[in-house]
């Protein structure tokens, strides 16, 4: 065999093995990605239930004795609370709008056709007197997402049946 039917043939093997060794690349993308796409699957479903463990335990705080009777009286004025039930209600108020700013900033069910979602999260908060009070006093401006800040006027001015106050 002459020199040059050599180097054709080992032309031909290197080329074969760099299509082999891409194939191979390319399957271990394919698998890569399915893995990272049951990851997120996962995760998605592991941030779900921690949210709902987190909010299970707000709602727990209303029926515990010592706030239940402060839960009780979020329906009138703040100026109607004493000092501990004011900073009680506020708390609560404070940590429940924390849960559902990291669930948006998670990028959890920010989608048009999940905002019932935060609008029902929000009327919980904004259903009461001491609810909107909140909202305006503090709540708004705790809510860093705009988004989140929109539903929230957008419900507050439909519950209190009057613009948000500037």
């Amino acid at each position: 065999m002459d020199t040059d039917s050599i180097a054709v043939i080992a032309q031909l093997l290197t080329g074969l093995a760099t299509l082999i060794v891409a194939s191979v690349l390319i399957w271990q993308m394919v698998l890569q990605r399915k893995f990272l796409e049951t990851a997120h699957t996962d995760n998605e479903q592991s941030l779900t239930f921690e949210s709902l463990g987190l909010t299970d335990k707000l709602l727990a705080v209303r029926m515990e004795e010592d706030f239940s009777n402060v839960w009780s009286k979020r329906h009138s004025t703040e100026k109607n609370l004493n000092e501990v039930e004011f900073e009680k209600l506020n708390n609560y108020y404070l940590r429940w709008c924390t849960v559902m700013q990291t669930e948006w900033r998670m990028g959890r069910l920010t989608k048009e056709a999940d905002m019932f979602y935060y609008k029902r999260k929000l009327w919980a908060m904004l259903n009461s007197i001491c609810g909107r009070e909140f909202y305006v006093r503090e709540g708004r401006d705790f809510l860093r997402f705009e988004g989140l800040r929109e539903l929230g006027d957008e419900l507050y001015e439909e519950l209190e049946g009057a613009p948000m106050p500037a």
